[in-house]
């Protein structure tokens, strides 16, 4: 099984900006096949450029991005194991920021 790369929408950001470029180069050697986002990542990525309408490169850079990435959706199966993971390490619900 190949191993997959859940990223987090600031991942993508500095990913889809090249900044740090670090992030750029590993992202290519791991691929894009190889990577998958989260729905909320999806809605916040959306979300970052329903706030900047004019932003015309940005949305095109945005739409390729998730045209060519898995997006997995957050179902309550997810989301309870979820629950359970941040709470086996001692983290609260508002610590990792809910957004359901």
């Amino acid at each position: 099984m190949m191993r997959r790369y859940m990223l987090d929408t600031n991942v993508v950001s500095y990913f889809l900006d090249n900044r740090p470029p670090a992030v750029r180069s590993h992202m290519n050697l791991v691929g894009l096949d190889a990577t998958v986002i989260s729905t909320i990542t999806e809605a916040e990525l959306r979300y970052g450029l329903a706030n900047k309408p004019g932003a015309v490169s940005q949305t095109t850079a945005v739409e390729r991005f998730l045209g060519n990435v898995t997006i997995l959706a957050w179902d309550s199966g997810r989301l309870a194991h979820m629950g359970c993971f941040v709470r086996s390490k001692g983290g609260k619900a508002g610590s990792w920021r809910l957004k359901i």
